[in-house]
């Protein structure tokens, strides 16, 4: 983890900033949080139709449809961007759901996956399913699980960042984060950079 991802990450809206001007799908964007950083080039995809029908009134460009069938052509995307979903999904739904995020992903494109850390207060949420651990991912997309999944061989993860507590005081939060992150203590949540490989 580099110096200037760790201050922009501190910053706020590490993401949005990355991917900003590149034609990036939120898959399950909700009321358009993530949207408004770049309505130009940011699209989104979501079932539910009160919150489709919000990001329209907001102007956004909002697909309705399901995370684990993305009604898009292959590489139609240069960047995805996936924020507290795929806990909520079965393991062959997040299967599925990397698939097809792989499939409409441009060659170097990449993905941002947020989600909760496995911890007691996970199940506090009735709608989770399951957690998924950064290494849970690392797993699937090893050698060993390529060969079960060879359609995800493509994907990389890039880097990993961690988040502790929020705290009204920021010095407090700060320390959370770093906590979380060097020693690994205290971790509530995590974001993941993965890359698609591009043409050799």
């Amino acid at each position: 983890m580099q110096i200037n991802d760790i201050k922009m990450f501190l910053k706020g809206s590490y993401v949005a900033s990355r991917f900003k001007g590149k034609k990036t799908l939120d898959v399950g964007c909700g009321k358009g949080g993530f949207l408004m950083h770049d309505p130009e080039n940011f699209e989104g995809l979501e079932i539910n139709k009160d919150a489709i029908k919000i990001c329209n009134e907001k102007g956004y460009t909002v697909h309705s449809g399901n995370a684990t069938k993305l009604p898009f052509k292959d590489e139609s995307f240069e960047a995805i961007h996936c924020r507290q979903l795929i806990e909520h999904l079965s393991y062959q739904e997040a299967l599925e759901m990397f698939r097809e995020m792989n499939r409409i992903l441009k060659k170097n494109g990449e993905i941002a996956l947020a989600t909760e850390m496995p911890r007691k207060e996970f199940w506090d949420t009735f709608t989770h399913v399951r957690p998924y651990s950064p290494k849970s991912i690392q797993k699937l997309l090893s050698e060993k699980g390529q060969e079960t999944f060879s359609s995800l061989h493509d994907l990389k993860i890039e880097k990993v960042f961690y988040t502790g507590r929020c705290f009204s005081f920021k010095p407090l939060t700060l320390l959370s984060f770093f906590l979380a992150n060097f020693p690994g203590v205290g971790r509530v949540n995590y974001l993941m950079i993965l890359k698609k490989r591009g043409i050799e």
